[in-house]
């Protein structure tokens, strides 16, 4: 599933900081932890390779976005693999 995920993610722009980069990042978050069903420390190392070295952004930030589309993401988990 990493594969397909990482594949995902090439597909799609970068967030951007100031330009709704934060709903990006848990949006983006959302679909790897419950659409792909990865494991968070799966998702979280492919959102910093993705998304991280941003100015101010750390792996907790990442962490963190990781942890909410567990908490609160409503997508079917399992539902792109």
């Amino acid at each position: 599933m990493a594969i397909r995920a990482n594949r995902y993610l090439a597909a799609i722009a970068p967030p951007e900081i100031g330009q709704g980069s934060d709903a990006a990042v848990l949006y983006a978050a959302c679909r790897l932890v419950r659409g792909f069903g990865l494991a968070p420390s799966d998702a979280e190392m492919l959102l910093w390779e993705w998304a991280g070295g941003r100015p101010g952004w750390t792996r907790e930030w990442i962490a963190e976005k990781v942890a909410h589309a567990e908490q609160y993401g409503t997508e079917p988990v399992g539902a792109l693999r």
